[in-house]
């Protein structure tokens, strides 16, 4: 029914006449990024596998209950990976 927000920016591309968009999921970060993670994580983090949960969607009624985002964390734990949160405005 509604389509998802790549979607919407796939079609102003097209219409604009971009022919290649081709979405690239890399982010930039500086080498100030990286030491600023190193220091929030821990050098441990580098020998085991993160889980990254970042509890927020773009609408509000698309958000887990707090709850749940607990249980998959506790899962995640379970399994034997280190859980790191993140999230921004």
């Amino acid at each position: 029914k509604e389509s998802h927000v790549l979607e919407g920016f796939k079609g102003f591309a097209n219409a604009i006449g971009v022919d290649d968009y081709t979405p690239s999921w890399q982010m930039p970060y500086s080498t100030q990024d990286q030491s600023r993670a190193d220091e929030l994580l821990g050098q441990e983090y580098l020998a085991n596998k993160l889980f990254v949960i970042s509890p927020a969607a773009s609408k509000a009624q698309r958000n887990w209950l707090p709850e749940r985002y607990a249980a998959l964390a506790d899962h995640a734990h379970a399994q034997g990976f280190n859980v790191a949160l993140t999230g921004g405005p």
